[in-house]
């Protein structure tokens, strides 16, 4: 009796007697890989289904993840421009009190100027009349 080994698709292989006409022989190789590739195929169809609804799992806690992110940016975006705002009407406003205090500070010293020249025409006047 004498057999061979007949090897397939992916590292497959399989033992058949040659106590059989040829004809035979061929048409069994034939069905046996046939069926074999074919459970192989589906074992690995299984996998990669599986494979595929881990993967949209996976992609939909990511995207829940993106969107949680990108509210909690929109969030603190607005916090930012918020302050940002608040800080600049701050500052606008010191600096129209600085503004405020300058012209007040100018105008007293007008004052005081008008004030001196008065005192001196005054006194001139006085010194005129004595």
């Amino acid at each position: 009796m004498s057999f061979i080994l007949v090897t397939y698709g992916y590292n497959q292989y399989s033992i058949f007697n040659t106590n059989t006409s040829t004809p035979t022989l061929i048409d069994n190789i034939k069905n046996v890989a046939l069926n074999n590739i074919i459970k192989v195929l589906h074992s690995r169809d299984v996998t990669l289904q599986k494979e595929i609804e881990t993967s949209i799992k996976e992609e939909e806690n990511l995207n829940k993840l993106l969107k949680s992110i990108e509210q909690d940016l929109k969030i603190e975006e607005d916090k930012y421009n918020e302050e940002k705002r608040k800080l600049e009407e701050k500052l606008k406003k010191e600096e129209k009190e600085k503004l405020k205090k300058e012209k007040e500070e100018k105008e007293k010293k007008k004052e005081e100027k008008k004030k001196k020249k008065k005192k001196k025409k005054r006194k001139k006047k006085m010194i005129k009349l004595k």
